[in-house]
């Protein structure tokens, strides 16, 4: 039912950080946005349009992270179909 090769286990590692990264993008981008508006000399709004643009910033990086994981580990560890996810 639940194959365990390398191939299931990087992808296992890949959609857990992109999913991480989809929650966690929105909140951290706005936390930056708030401080940089109440710094000294930048009273300002915070953008929409910003916040939206380093959001997709942030979740690029995770998917340019995620992908290059998932393309290497995929290739270093060629192992038959009965290896685990925890086996090193």
């Amino acid at each position: 039912m639940l194959h365990s090769d390398s191939n299931t286990c990087s992808r296992r590692v890949a959609i857990v950080g992109m999913a991480y990264a989809s929650m966690l993008a929105p909140i951290i981008s706005r936390c930056f946005l708030i401080i940089a508006a109440e710094m000294e000399g930048i009273h300002s709004h915070v953008s929409g349009f910003l916040q939206l643009m380093l959001s997709g910033f942030i979740f690029a990086v995770q998917i340019a992270m995620a992908s290059y994981y998932w393309v290497m580990n995929s290739e270093t560890k060629r192992s038959g179909p009965g290896a685990s996810c925890t086996q090193k």
